[in-house]
């Protein structure tokens, strides 16, 4: 029988039957709605491992039953087939008695969360390793169909080397690249625009925005989208609405605009993240700020923080205004002409949208009022129904500077 090594008592029945003769539980590493994370030992190599279990029993609809059969699919890929540096290890799947139970690798050192909540902000250069790392493993599952859609500091670890590993499938699927998604799940701070508005998506666009947000908040110490209620967080989100610190490289800057644009057709993909100049300068280079930059004056952003266009968070420095839906990917064989071109246009853009107060998180379709009234009661529909999922589904730690 599988006892507690530190206290010598017998732990539930449940697991024995799976882990009888060849694991020691040591201690529980987290708990979840439908199950606990522990850290076990294998008796024979004294190998530390940790160990997932999902109790079915607790779901409580069908869209969490269907995320556990993918976790399960993913996670026997990974057994079987597939194996990346920076993803956590899976040694065993197995089924019991209405649980499902994952053996994964042990990574040591917690998880990137704790590491920019103790730092308040991770410098430019751990970032851009960690961020490397990251990315790598993002375009590994990409590059094998599959997607994660919970991307998150608390789900990307940093073992006792200092290297990313990636972990927890929970809302993760593999996809068909001919066909949409429509189930809306994962954090909503770290969520797409696509997700917040109940619009049908391909996978790994929505992964991209993630790692956008995870970008921002390791160089910043903050996340991009905070607001106090959800209908509010959702229509930020939708217009790709953040503030650019301008402590920041140009390089930075840039790389985090092209993963949080709000047009998933032209956020950068995974492989080409990759090739982004951030990853490679050292020290940065200051020619791409003064393509994406908006020319502004003191009273030109008193003005549109005042309109509550853009405004974010006051705990930011400096804020340099961002637009957020016109996205360069590619910017290295733009010309000069192009570029004062790319400028103006930008600002107007960025002018009209700050005068814009009806902005939704989703556009009426019909200018007449009684559309306006129904596009209004839809708008608070979805926003209602998808704010009941996100609750009910998982649990957010909001990032703060120490």
């Amino acid at each position: 029988m599988l006892r507690d090594s530190r206290s010598d008592r017998a732990v539930k029945p449940r697991l024995c039957n799976i882990f009888e003769d060849r694991y020691r539980k040591i201690e529980i590493l987290g708990k979840g709605n439908f199950g606990e994370v522990f850290l076990a030992e294998h008796v024979a190599t004294q190998r530390k491992v940790a160990v997932k279990v999902v109790d079915t029993r607790l779901f409580k609809n069908d869209d969490q039953r269907r995320h556990a059969e993918n976790e399960k699919e993913i996670c026997k890929l990974f057994q079987k087939r597939y194996k990346h540096p920076h993803i956590v290890d899976v040694t065993e799947v197995n089924v019991h008695d209405q649980s499902i139970y994952f053996v994964l690798e042990y990574v040591e050192g917690g998880e990137l969360y704790q590491q920019i909540k103790n730092k308040g902000r991770i410098g430019e250069p751990q970032a851009k390793k960690w961020f490397k790392e990251l990315v790598e493993a993002v375009a590994y599952i990409h590059k094998h169909s599959i997607v994660h859609r919970d991307l998150k500091p608390e789900n990307v670890l940093v073992d006792k080397m200092g290297k990313i590993k990636l972990c927890d499938f929970g809302f993760g699927k593999v996809f068909d690249a001919t066909k949409l998604l429509d189930t809306y799940c994962g954090s909503p701070f770290y969520a797409a625009p696509e997700m917040v508005t109940a619009t049908p998506y391909r996978g790994p666009p929505v992964d991209m925005w993630s790692c956008g947000v995870i970008l921002y908040a390791m160089l910043t110490g903050q996340l991009p989208f905070h607001c106090d209620t959800m209908p509010e967080l959702f229509k930020k989100i939708s217009l790709a609405h953040y503030v650019e610190p301008n402590t920041l490289s140009d390089e930075a800057l840039h790389l985090i605009k092209a993963l949080l644009c709000r047009n998933p057709k032209r956020r950068i993909t995974a492989e080409n993240a990759l090739k982004h100049p951030w990853l490679h300068s050292d020290p940065p280079t200051h020619h791409i700020k003064k393509m994406i930059k908006i020319p502004s004056t003191n009273t030109f952003r008193k003005s549109a923080i005042k309109s509550n266009a853009l405004s974010i968070s006051s705990t930011l420095p400096s804020p340099v205004i961002s637009v957020g839906d016109e996205e360069l990917a590619s910017y290295n064989t733009t010309s000069e002409q192009q570029k004062t071109s790319n400028n103006k246009a930008t600002a107007a853009r960025y002018i009209l949208h700050g005068l814009n107060k009806k902005s939704q998180v989703a556009p009426t379709r019909e200018k007449n009022k009684d559309s306006t009234k129904k596009g209004s009661r839809a708008l608070l529909v979805t926003a209602e129904r998808i704010k009941r999922f996100f609750s009910n589904t998982f649990f957010h730690r909001r990032l703060t500077t120490t």
